[in-house]
């Protein structure tokens, strides 16, 4: 994409820990150069990062019992907008230079604060600091690497690593591009190489708009850890139940609410009501999806809905029957909106960005859906805590451990306590670090 960039062969070498072990690797199919990056400027470099887009799918994985426990790759969180870094802050980074640029490393450096701006753009970058034997990280060698911080358990890529002291002495500097100052075009490229890809029609979720039918504690819970993620905006959640004793919470956080279930999304101005993905979630008891609880028939006019169940014990058999979806080729039938569904169970930790779902969707379809969806159905969930895909003959069992896991915890200490009022231990004993 950029005009004025020098012909070069770029290839990515995911999953791997020896550089010497790098195998074939992947090519690009497209590249995204940031618009303010100024070629040749070997000094301010806050905007120097690039977007690419690989020419064949990469497949996160996981260590498997027979694999090498290294061959996996993992995705990452990206911050929300703006988000700044305070000095004394400790941050993740790996990289392959330093004395050993064959291996990768990983290490720690401390976030900091420089007296002598020399880097007019230096307010939109961070600055790190080496330390004691993790000073060979983020030095020559290292463009490019992430700097990570841990956020509720979750890995967040706060920097792009653009600048550094030339040797890898202690103490040496580093200049990171920071992320959450360029999030709106991350956005926006990403959605120009969606709309130049017509097997990516997923939109970014905070493009999307989400019904809860049902105003339950499970509901609460999951529009709460939406909005407090930063993910979504509370303006696009809507919510429905038969009365309003529930939704009284709900509309103090912002959402829109209905006592209609076909009525979640007609609240929308006309741009917006039949052009972005709708997403419903049925929060209901599994009793009260015995009677009709969702017309589809009213989101005829949707371009797609995907319909997630958090009923326990509701297989996608049955919502599929219910909702009258065709899972042969994944719409309702040819002449309307597709429809996708898939089962949940998630945990009330939601609430909190640190929640446990257990997840499984129709993967049957005369067109290849199921990679997609199960991308996007990770994106959607991310920001409520760890999303773990199971087969549905297991969800059962995830129905029981994740739903009641928090009070299995609970008991373990409740119980602790006990123990503790019977046999005391003074308390720098139960704070010993070790």
């Amino acid at each position: 994409k950029c005009k004025d960039c020098e012909s070069t062969t770029v290839r990515v070498y995911p999953a791997i820990l020896d550089i010497s072990q790098k195998g074939k690797g992947i090519g690009i199919d497209y590249y995204d150069i940031h618009p303010e990056y100024q070629k040749g400027n070997t000094v301010d470099k806050a905007f120097d990062v690039a977007l690419i887009k690989l020419e064949t799918e990469f497949h996160f994985s996981r260590p498997t019992a027979n694999g090498p426990p290294y061959r996996t790759a993992n995705s990452i969180c990206l911050p929300v907008r703006d988000i700044r870094n305070e000095r004394e802050e400790y941050a993740r980074v790996t990289g392959l230079g330093g004395r050993d640029t064959n291996r990768l490393q990983v290490g720690w450096q401390v976030i900091h604060r420089y007296k002598e701006l020399w880097v007019s753009h230096y307010g939109l970058m961070i600055l790190t600091i080496r330390l004691k034997n993790h000073h060979t990280l983020g030095c020559l060698g290292d463009s490019g690497s992430s700097l990570i911080q841990y956020v509720n358990g979750r890995a967040v890529m706060i920097g792009v690593l653009a600048h550094s002291s030339n040797n890898c002495a202690q103490n040496g500097v580093a200049f990171y591009v920071r992320v959450s100052f360029i999030i709106d075009w991350i956005t926006n490229s990403l959605k120009t190489i969606t709309e130049t890809d017509p097997d990516m029609n997923y939109p970014a979720i905070n493009e999307c708009h989400i019904g809860f039918v049902g105003a339950g504690t499970m509901a609460y819970a999951m529009a709460s850890g939406f909005v407090s993620s930063g993910a979504v905006k509370a303006s696009q959640l809507s919510v429905s139940a038969p009365s309003n004793r529930n939704l009284k919470r709900f509309e103090a956080l912002g959402c829109h609410v209905t006592n209609n279930n076909n009525d979640l999304f007609s609240h929308l101005s006309a741009p917006m009501r039949h052009k972005t993905l709708k997403i419903i979630f049925l929060c209901v008891k599994p009793l009260v999806f015995k009677q009709p609880v969702l017309d589809m028939n009213a989101y005829a006019k949707e371009p797609a809905v995907l319909v997630v169940s958090v009923m326990a014990g509701v297989n996608l058999e049955t919502i599929v029957r219910r909702l009258e979806v065709d899972p042969a080729d994944c719409t309702r039938n040819p002449d309307k909106g597709q429809i996708f569904v898939a089962r949940i169970m998630p945990n009330t930790a939601c609430a909190v960005n640190a929640g446990v779902c257990g997840v499984s969707y129709v993967t049957t379809g005369a067109r290849d859906y199921s990679q997609r969806l199960k991308a996007f159905l990770s994106v959607l969930l991310t920001p409520l805590g760890v999303c773990e895909f199971v087969d549905e003959k297991q969800m059962d069992a995830v129905c029981g451990l994740s739903g009641s896991g928090i009070a299995f915890v609970r008991i373990v200490i409740s119980f602790s306590c006990a123990v503790n009022l019977m046999i005391p231990f003074p308390s720098p004993s139960l704070t010993h670090p070790s």
